[in-house]
């Protein structure tokens, strides 16, 4: 489908783990309450003037750097407790455009992150208008996500259909037949997943019958395979 880790120096682990029990408590302790502050600031709706993100995060990696040299924290924590401010760090970029989660989407889906893209076109989607690019390429992005990565089906439905209403349902003007066209095929590929031969066929001809040219040799190949029967 298309789509628009430290060794101790000497003594036992048991002895240095011993003289390490009250600091890396402590440690533990203050590092957690770090980040729990950091997501807390970062996401309230005032921010609070305390300190730049860029000095908070970089006295905090010093800290998790020492922690390091000094371990009383495993390498799994400290990995978690990173991973906790580059998420709130993320949550808190402030995108406002259709065209920019787009892109975020999109660079989500290259990093395997799927649930996190399909995120992303949702939010693209409530902010495009009815009849542009940017909505019919979240939803067909989005279904094509839906379909071939997270198993959805029902909900690649949803988009196809929906490119197809938009299209068939413009308030003035003639309707875009490439994305029409997308709609129909798209929609084909997912009915016939769910055993729905007779429905993908129905699909297929409906695209045919746009006489998109770039495309009538691919739909004439899928009809002869699916539907001669």
């Amino acid at each position: 489908m298309e789509r628009n880790n430290n060794q101790f120096e000497s003594g036992s682990r048991f002895e240095q783990s011993q003289r390490k029990t009250n600091n890396g408590t402590i440690a533990k302790v203050v590092l957690s309450i770090a980040v729990i502050v950091f997501i807390v600031i970062a996401n309230s709706p005032e921010r609070i003037p305390v300190m730049s993100e860029e000095t908070f995060v970089e006295g905090l990696n010093e800290a998790v750097e020492a922690e390091n040299q000094s371990p009383s924290l495993s390498s799994e924590e400290i990995d978690n407790l990173k991973e906790k401010i580059q998420a709130s760090l993320a949550k808190k970029k402030s995108l406002s455009t259709a065209n920019e989660y787009i892109d975020r989407a999109i660079e989500r889906e290259d990093a395997q992150d799927y649930t996190g893209a399909e995120v992303d076109y949702t939010e693209s989607i409530a902010l495009a208008t009815t009849y542009s690019e940017e909505m019919f390429t979240a939803l067909n992005n989005r279904g094509v996500v839906r379909v071939d990565q997270l198993r959805d089906y029902r909900g690649a439905l949803k988009d196809f259909t929906k490119i197809i209403d938009i299209e068939l349902n413009r308030a003035s003007g003639e309707p875009n037949l490439n994305r029409l066209e997308l709609g129909y095929t798209n929609r084909a590929y997912v009915k016939n997943l769910k055993g729905d031969s007779e429905g993908a066929c129905d699909d297929l001809y409906e695209a045919l019958g746009l006489g998109v040219e770039k495309s009538v040799t691919f739909i004439e190949a899928q009809i002869e395979k699916m539907c001669n029967y």
